[in-house]
């Protein structure tokens, strides 16, 4: 009897471990105040922040990351990162049963920033001319036929190269996207050059031509003359000298732009339409009402932003998808629109709010809100920081609002600001520097 006894006692205990052992396994936890089972949640932080101490709500869970928190029950909590030396990190989550939340815009930032500036050239040049794209400064030097073009990366670093130009008498350099860039010559000659890619091609246009806009993708240079849109294929420029009708594409044309799969979208009597990049398939765009006299665009990955402004002066903000679609952001836009690589949105609107969108999940929400002068300079990083002008201050912020930290104080007498990464460049008293501590772990 005692031997069956036994058997079943063992037997007995076996299952209830294994019960107890699968009730943990798949995540299961008892609350003893609330006296209840509950499925239990795991954070992620997938940041590579290394020595550093991880805690939630007060407590250390974590000497490193990237680290898995988990057997989290459902609720709110605040998640430290600190590391001596370095500002406070934190967040408060909302952990939802049975979805893993996922942390991955861990930045931390040094107490004394001072250090990570360094001075990296110094424009001595005299009677030089500069032209400044997003992540390109073109400096013109004297004489005419030497461009010098100095490249910002992402890592900190710089390098600058020369351009020996065919002509001289240049009178203007306007920055396009990328490291492309129209160079205009004194004689009426325009040259396109796509920097990365060691393109160039010059072309004549017609007397009044206007708005010259390059579509690397499709070949096309497009430009106004006398209210038409014209296009011509940059292999074929030469022909433009001969005869310069045949490439009229759309006839009556206010403003356009080149967008998303090298779509025209313009502006013809205040109306939006739009046609293909061969000005083929014209058509009224029926979803956008009102009135408009300029448009613009700024490109994304898989999206577009459309930036229309009214006789007002009051500018709309729309989101362009590749199926043609366009769905209204804002209304009353400040500055411009900014993409990072995975298609989200960071804009400000003039009543002082900083908005970020999601184009996956179609989701808006709120950053901040703010007062007095600001200014959007672009994203720091992929993962949810931005930088932005706040008066005379530059300031590094996230789209939750949780972490702020100063990174110039003074930046009044910053001629230029670039953001083309995790660094920040800026130019002062002549000057080129960088902060940066990323690189450096």
């Amino acid at each position: 009897m005692g031997i069956y006894l036994r058997k079943a006692f063992t037997l007995v205990l076996f299952m209830a471990i294994s019960a107890f052992t699968l009730f943990f396994a798949y995540g299961y936890q008892y609350d003893f105040k609330k006296r209840d089972i509950q499925k239990t949640s795991i954070i992620d932080i997938t940041a590579k922040e290394k020595l550093v101490d991880v805690f939630l709500d007060g407590k250390p869970v974590a000497g490193q990351l990237p680290f898995q928190i988990k057997s989290v029950v459902p609720g709110k909590y605040v998640v430290e990162v600190k590391r001596k030396g370095f500002e406070l990190w934190q967040r408060q989550v909302d952990v939802l049963e049975d979805i893993v939340t996922i942390i991955k815009d861990v930045i931390l930032v040094p107490v004394d920033l001072e250090k990570s500036i360094k001075s990296l050239m110094v424009f001595s040049e005299k009677n030089a001319r500069y032209y400044y794209g997003k992540d390109f400064i073109a400096v013109l030097l004297p004489g005419d036929r030497v461009l010098k073009v100095i490249s910002l990366f992402d890592n900190g670093t710089v390098k600058d190269e020369d351009i020996e130009l065919f002509k001289s008498g240049i009178d203007n350099i306007e920055p396009l996207e990328g490291k492309n860039f129209l160079i205009y010559f004194q004689d009426g000659g325009r040259a396109w050059v796509s920097f990365g890619d060691k393109k160039f091609v010059f072309f004549n246009l017609p007397s009044g031509a206007e708005r010259i806009l390059v579509n690397e993708d499709k070949g096309y240079l497009y430009y106004l003359l006398k209210g038409d849109l014209y296009g011509v294929p940059l292999d074929n420029v030469d022909g433009l000298e001969k005869a310069p009708d045949d490439f009229r594409l759309i006839v009556k044309v206010d403003a356009f732009v080149s967008a998303i799969q090298g779509d025209l979208y313009f502006l013809s009597a205040g109306k939006l339409n739009r046609a293909d990049y061969n000005g083929k398939n014209e058509a009224l765009v029926e979803s956008v009402g009102g009135e408009y006299v300029n448009i613009g665009y700024k490109n994304g990955r898989n999206f577009g932003a459309l930036i229309l402004r009214d006789k007002n002066e009051k500018r709309y903000l729309r989101i362009l998808y590749g199926s043609g679609k366009l769905v209204l952001l804002e209304d009353d836009l400040k500055g411009e629109p900014f993409f990072n690589a995975y298609d989200e949105v960071l804009y400000a609107s003039n009543s002082g709010s900083v908005y970020f969108y999601d184009n996956a999940l179609a989701r808006k929400k709120v950053v901040s809100k703010q007062s007095g002068d600001f200014s959007i300079l672009g994203w720091f990083s992929n993962e949810g920081h931005f930088v932005q002008k706040e008066d005379d201050r530059i300031i590094l912020n996230d789209i939750f609002n949780a972490n702020r930290y100063v990174l110039l104080k003074d930046a009044s007498g910053a001629d230029q600001v670039f953001v083309p990464g995790k660094s920040l460049f800026f130019i002062k008293a002549k000057t080129l520097y960088v902060l940066n501590w990323l690189e450096k772990g």
